[in-house]
């Protein structure tokens, strides 16, 4: 996925941050949907990234990942399958 995120960035001329950063705003939009989406990546182990958030948008990550008791990293997945599904290996 993060080859295709990659491609996807330069082919839309932006980045791979600002291409997450869509996942999450428009994941949030539902919540709940979201965390539900996340519990398939429960425990999924991956290459850590860098990418960087706006403060505020970065605090209701963490909020909402203990709201409904999964993580951010569960949540970031699913955002970016949910917004991106064409890049699901």
């Amino acid at each position: 996925m993060r080859l295709g995120l990659k491609s996807r960035a330069a082919s839309r001329d932006t980045t791979v941050t600002e291409l997450v950063r869509v996942a999450i705003t428009d994941g949030l939009i539902d919540a709940a949907a979201l965390a539900e989406s996340a519990r398939q990546f429960h425990g999924v182990s991956g290459r850590r990234s860098t990418v960087d958030l706006p403060a505020d948008l970065h605090k209701t990550l963490k909020v909402t990942a203990a709201q409904y008791d999964t993580s951010v990293q569960a949540l970031l997945l699913a955002a970016v399958h949910r917004t991106y599904p064409d890049l699901a290996p």
